[in-house]
């Protein structure tokens, strides 16, 4: 997990928005792969999704429209320096049902 996590964020650490990047990508993740969806929840246009999906690709070599990838990002991010901020938005709400 120590090498996914150094190949995340060794290749993201002087990009300026990569916290956008991780944002868009944790997004699509979480949700059903649907970039429309993503857009909508992130306020932007699908095309601006697809551009920071494919530029996270490009940078780190992770794509997270394919499910292998997905899984090695999702790990990165729990072995990251913030791995507890981004556990907890990566994490499904544990809420009681009322």
């Amino acid at each position: 997990m120590n090498a996914l996590a150094s190949k995340l964020f060794g290749a993201l650490q002087s990009i300026p928005d990569a916290s956008t990047l991780i944002e868009t990508a944790l997004a699509y993740c979480n949700g059903d792969g649907t970039v429309s969806r993503v857009a909508n929840q992130l306020y932007c246009h699908r095309n601006a999704v697809l551009n920071r999906l494919e530029k996270l690709r490009e940078l780190t070599g992770f794509d997270v429209r394919r499910p292998r990838d997905t899984a090695a990002f999702l790990y990165a991010l729990n072995a990251g320096p913030n791995a507890d901020q981004e556990s907890d938005q990566a994490a499904p709400s544990k809420a009681p049902r009322a």
